[in-house]
C-alpha cells in the first residue's frame, strides 16, 4: 500500500469505528486461535484496559472483540506504519 492508501484506509477505519460504536451489538467474533488470542491481548494493552477488566481466553471456539475498538486499534498501527515511511 501506499502512504496515501494507508491514511486513506485509516480514515475510513476510523469512520466506520464511528458508526459501528452506535450499533446495539458490537461483537466481531473471530476463531479462537493462539494468533487471536494474542491480537485480543494486543488490543487490551494498546487500549490500556484495567486489569480487572480484561477477559480471560474463552474455552468456545469463538474470540470476541468490540468491532469499533478493532477498527481504531487496526486505524492506528497502520497509521504508525505509515509515519514510519
Amino acid at each position: 500500500m501506499t502512504k496515501l492508501e494507508k491514511e486513506l484506509a485509516c480514515l475510513c477505519l476510523r469512520m466506520a469505528s464511528d458508526q459501528f460504536s452506535n450499533h446495539g451489538c458490537n461483537d466481531f467474533p473471530m476463531d479462537n486461535t493462539d494468533e487471536i488470542w494474542d491480537l485480543h491481548e494486543k488490543i487490551d494493552d494498546w487500549a490500556e484496559t484495567e486489569p480487572e477488566d480484561r477477559s480471560t481466553r474463552p474455552a468456545g471456539n469463538k474470540i470476541y472483540f468490540y468491532d469499533w475498538l478493532l477498527m481504531n486499534y487496526l486505524a492506528d498501527m497502520i497509521e504508525a506504519e505509515a509515519e514510519a515511511e
